[in-house]
């Protein structure tokens, strides 16, 4: 049971920090399978041992059971690894231990953190709060769809699931000082929340589709062919519809973690060409 309907953003909520892994992913989940996976992680209840508690980490309460994954800076368990590793009797959590400027990275300790909770549940390799932009696409916050994401770049992520009557956003996250009945102090929940213009809603590369219109945020280039030297440039505040896509282009085709996808636009100035999705915004369907 939640303590509010809403949150001020003026608690501290931390940025997640980017730690690549091989682990790869051979289907992308549907949306329904995206909050499915997050629910997973929010409602798997769990006993904390003596072991598991330790004060200058986390505030877990020893004999309590709790219901969602701690909150670890750098995590980015598996619901099946966390109980592995809560069972071995390692740590779980942390969010208050700082190695400098930063919360110390301890990725023997168990659980996840903002950035952990979205890649899993989008199904992908590692990525962070900074590198989420390269492989997804500005949207806006009425075109919002279970498994999109609002993000902060160098600070937090929340993975968007619905709006209710009224109106308020509901999202699962790996947040702090949590003030949630049975969940850890810090840990992924599930609730509503209000955020600023510094949350940016975005849509993972692979759920756009073709038919969709774009907005460009600024002056980029186009390409006449994915992996060609012809380039066109569009102004900023340019309209276009996708027509195919997203891709990738061939040193990217190798990489286990794009960084840069495209889409085939078709502009209002009859231009088209390849753009990055990375300056894009999405608007709507065409028409």
């Amino acid at each position: 049971m939640m303590t509010s309907r809403s949150i001020s953003f003026t608690v501290m909520v931390f940025a997640c920090l980017f730690l690549l892994t091989v682990s790869g992913y051979a289907e992308t989940p549907t949306r329904d399978e995206v909050i499915a996976n997050a629910s997973m992680y929010a409602n798997l209840k769990w006993f904390c041992e003596k072991k598991n508690a330790r004060k200058d980490y986390n505030l877990l309460t020893p004999g309590k059971q709790y219901r969602g994954v701690p909150y670890n800076w750098g995590g980015f368990d598996t619901t099946d690894k966390f109980e592995k590793k809560v069972k071995k009797g390692v740590v779980a959590g942390n969010y208050r231990k700082r190695c400098g400027s930063n919360l110390c990275v301890r990725e023997d300790f168990a659980g996840l953190d903002c950035s952990g909770l979205v890649s899993r549940s989008w199904g992908i390799s590692r990525y962070s709060t900074t590198t989420f932009p390269g492989i997804s696409i500005k949207i806006t916050r009425e075109l919002l769809q279970p498994g999109d994401i609002l993000n902060s770049a160098n600070k937090h992520v929340m993975l968007f699931d619905k709006f209710d009557d009224d109106n308020q956003m509901w999202v699962y996250e790996a947040a702090a000082w949590v003030r949630i009945k049975n969940a850890p102090p810090a840990g992924v929940i599930y609730r509503s929340v209000d955020v600023g213009d510094d949350y940016v809603p975005r849509r993972y590369y692979k759920f756009i589709e073709t038919g969709e219109r774009i907005k460009t945020d600024k002056t980029i280039v186009a390409l006449r062919q994915l992996n060609g030297k012809e380039k066109l440039y569009i102004s900023a505040g340019t309209t276009g519809e996708i027509l195919k896509g997203p891709a990738l282009r061939s040193k990217a085709q190798k990489a286990r973690t794009p960084s840069d996808v495209w889409v085939y636009v078709k502009f209002g100035n009859s231009k088209e060409g390849w753009v990055s999705i990375r300056h894009l915004t999405l608007v709507g369907v065409k028409t």
